[in-house]
């Protein structure tokens, strides 16, 4: 959830897998993570999503503008830091690079509870230098 709002507010504007890991129904281009190796590398990118939302939602208060694109772009070496884990998933993983990740944490017996937009990162890291 909190991942999807950091795709949301800084890419609102513009902003592994084997056949057995894609659930039966999912919808083309979604991929839901159910091996602990795989959903540990989207962890990866997921605790550099939760700095990022923090310092997005914090900034957008704080500055009361609103801007959460601008933001985004004030915390670069956060942003570098998502863009390594992000580049570190996809060497692994070139299959999640057109798609949104899905996963659970193995504490979490419900439904998919993370959300990843690889194609929404891909155009944040294009907007901020």
């Amino acid at each position: 959830m909190t991942k999807m709002l950091f795709t949301a507010l800084a890419a609102c504007v513009m902003l592994s897998l084997t056949p057995a890991a894609y659930a039966q129904g999912t919808p083309s281009g979604e991929i839901i993570l159910t091996a602990p190796e795989d959903i540990a590398d989207a962890q990866a990118i997921s605790s550099r999503l939760d700095v990022m939302t923090a310092n997005v939602l914090k900034c957008t208060r704080d500055a009361k503008q609103g801007d959460a694109q601008n933001c985004a772009c004030q915390f670069p070496s956060d942003l570098q830091g998502l863009k390594s884990a992000h580049d570190l998933a996809l060497g692994k993983h070139p299959d999640w690079a057109e798609a949104i990740v899905s996963f659970s944490t193995p504490s979490e017996n419900t439904a998919p509870q993370t959300t990843i937009s690889f194609p929404g990162l891909r155009e944040q890291f294009k907007v901020c230098p």
